[in-house]
């Protein structure tokens, strides 16, 4: 079983319904990199653009959000 988020901005990704591995394809990074943001082991703490990312999920009807992973799909899928 998931480890529930801690900070702020986790818990925020996991009420809506945001999986860290979503959020790393969303950003174009590794989910890694995700889950130390989110733990705010960076120096700025969480990074901006995570927090963004989130608040946009947020604001998103279902239907915009399976929009826009369908626009971040891989283009190569072979």
């Amino acid at each position: 079983m998931a480890k529930k988020p801690t900070s702020e901005w986790g818990q925020r990704a996991d009420a809506a319904g945001l999986a860290q591995n979503t959020l790393a394809r969303l950003a174009d990074v590794a989910p890694s990199s995700v889950g130390r943001g989110l733990r705010g082991e960076f120096a700025s703490g969480v990074p901006g653009y995570l927090q963004a990312l989130i608040v946009a999920w947020e604001l998103m009807t279902a239907e915009q959000r399976a929009e826009w992973l369908a626009q971040r799909a891989p283009a190569d899928l072979s």
